[in-house]
């Protein structure tokens, strides 16, 4: 399933599309970081997920309608289809791994607390009780996000292989 960006709202009356460029474009009058730029253009991109629109319009839908860990895995998916661009965003000397996940946790958890990045501290980052959600939602939806990367960024995105799905599930 694919989306049309001009047809999603952020919020009541505001276009989806509309909302992500302003936060980016402020992002980038308040930092030089090209990672803040992009973590902002997908931090609320998982409201496209048609349960969201519906709860958006005052509806009750059935199923997930969550967007935030929506928006997280769409923008592993862009990271993951577009090595070069994650590439150029690691700082000099930041262990890219770690960088990774915490872009990750700040899209997923840019509504809640933030938690802490105490590596091997035996609690999750993420919680498994909205990881299942959002994967029982993705098996069932068939989600693309294909046309949404191209018409946000100008890039043209193919979408993961089975093989590429395992790995950002095993990510998650």
């Amino acid at each position: 399933m694919g989306f049309d960006l001009n047809k999603c709202y952020s919020h009541p009356g505001k276009l989806l599309k509309v909302h992500l460029e302003n936060v980016a474009l402020l992002s980038k009058r308040i930092t030089s970081s090209d990672a803040t730029e992009l973590v902002s253009l997908f931090h609320d991109i998982g409201k496209v997920n048609p349960n969201f629109q519906q709860k958006l319009n005052g509806s009750c839908p059935k199923g997930y309608d969550h967007h935030a860990y929506l928006s997280a895995y769409a923008f592993l998916i862009f990271l993951i289809k577009n090595p070069d661009i994650f590439k150029a965003l690691v700082p000099q000397g930041f262990n890219s791994n770690n960088f990774l996940i915490s872009l990750i946790t700040i899209v997923a958890k840019h509504h809640g607390d933030l938690p802490d990045m105490i590596p091997n501290d035996g609690n999750p980052i993420l919680s498994g009780y909205e990881v299942s959600n959002l994967y029982a939602f993705l098996d069932k939806e068939h989600i693309s996000f294909g046309n949404v990367f191209s018409e946000l960024l100008g890039i043209e995105a193919s979408m993961p292989s089975s093989m590429e799905e395992d790995r950002i599930r095993l990510f998650f």
